[in-house]
């Protein structure tokens, strides 16, 4: 158990005014043992007397709620009280509680109808999932690869004060290798409603795991997901978007940034947590987006200084690479942390992908008017 616990600490907590209200369970948090260890991870659901956690990968953790320190076990006694009954057999998660700190936070939506994407209610300040077929194109290529699949599970979360007549930007997130882009889609939320103006969309495939966790894989469910809020909003299409990833999903925020571009998608930045390999230049060789479009889109590298997988050098040299490749903005922040997610670099990161595009269009460059 002390193992599971020290597999991931060191993420920022959020600022202090957040730290001061009531911690939301559905929310990334600091959990801490009897014995002290501390682990940064998203409540899932109880079973039983135990807790279970899933941690920044979307991985299970169990811990037997009698091991927790007393504050989180009085955190846990207020949401739920004492649990009745024999736990469940079953070991599958329940989906997480809804984000209820989040859509309680910010002004009211306005007076409107229940916003549906692809036949699914989409509740405002909570991460909800549903079903969109892939366009003919993405299942011809799957079927050619021998990966078939004719619909994505999609992720998304919209604001509470989001407006469908308006213009939103839309940030576009990815796990690593064989892991839920769904799942990982929690470490962004708050940074997303912190920064204003954002959306958050994930694609995953029908079922888990794929039998082939490519990146034409992973752009057919996000392309999935896209299209489905383009049905649903008319003009979305056009909207500003962002990719975002840690890890291996840093690397694979870039391809897919390279994807968008090429498909003419409003792709306005890319963020790249804990990344150790420049894939934005791999993806100008192999999806041949336009050169000078694509190389005018931001990026932000997030460096733990005691990251051993993705040390500060490691980012310096993708920095590097970036530049070399001809991109103009590149940005590079380090935080004291290890290879976990930084939440305030996320926010800094989309506040400053929409500031540089507003100044892109107040200057006269290509794109939209941003609110």
């Amino acid at each position: 158990m002390k193992r599971l616990f020290a597999l991931w600490i060191g993420l920022l907590l959020l600022g202090h005014a957040a730290a001061a209200e009531s911690p939301d369970l559905s929310r990334p948090r600091l959990w801490t043992a009897a014995s002290g260890k501390q682990l940064m991870a998203v409540f899932a659901e109880l079973s039983g007397d135990q807790v279970i956690l899933k941690n920044r990968a979307g991985e299970p953790i169990r811990i037997p709620r009698d091991r927790l320190s007393a504050a989180d076990q009085a955190l846990l006694d207020e949401a739920f009280g004492p649990l009745p009954g024999e736990p469940p057999a079953s070991n599958e998660f329940a989906e997480p509680p809804p984000d209820t700190a989040v859509a309680a936070a910010g002004s009211s939506a306005p007076p409107q109808g229940p916003i549906t994407v692809a036949g699914t209610e989409i509740p405002l300040g909570q991460k909800t999932t549903f079903r969109a077929p892939l366009d003919e194109e993405s299942i011809k290529a799957l079927k050619k690869s021998k990966n078939e699949a004719v619909e994505a599970a999609v992720g998304l979360w919209l604001p509470p004060d989001f407006d469908p007549k308006k213009e939103w930007r839309i940030l576009l997130v990815s796990a690593t290798a064989n892991a839920s882009s769904i799942d990982h889609m929690y470490f962004y939320l708050e940074p997303a409603r912190e920064a204003g103006g954002w959306i958050v969309i994930a694609g995953d495939g029908p079922s888990s795991p794929t039998s082939g966790d490519t990146t034409e894989w992973r752009w057919a469910m996000a392309k999935a997901g896209l299209l489905a809020l383009d049905a649903a909003f008319p003009g979305a299409r056009q909207w500003p978007v962002a990719t975002g990833g840690f890890s291996g999903g840093a690397k694979r925020s870039g391809l897919l940034g390279a994807l968008l571009c090429r498909d003419k998608w409003n792709l306005i930045g890319m963020y790249m947590g804990g990344c150790n390999e420049d894939m934005a230049s791999k993806g100008l060789v192999n999806y041949r987006p336009g050169r000078a479009e694509f190389r005018k889109v931001p990026v932000f590298l997030s460096a733990g200084k005691r990251d051993e997988t993705a040390p500060v050098q490691s980012a310096d040299k993708v920095r590097l690479s970036l530049e070399a490749t001809g991109f103009r903005d590149v940005r590079l922040e380090t935080y004291d942390g290890a290879h976990d997610p930084c939440l305030p670099h996320t926010t800094d990161a989309l506040k400053w992908f929409a500031e540089l595009a507003a100044k892109n269009t107040a200057s006269g460059g290509p794109g939209r008017r941003l609110r």
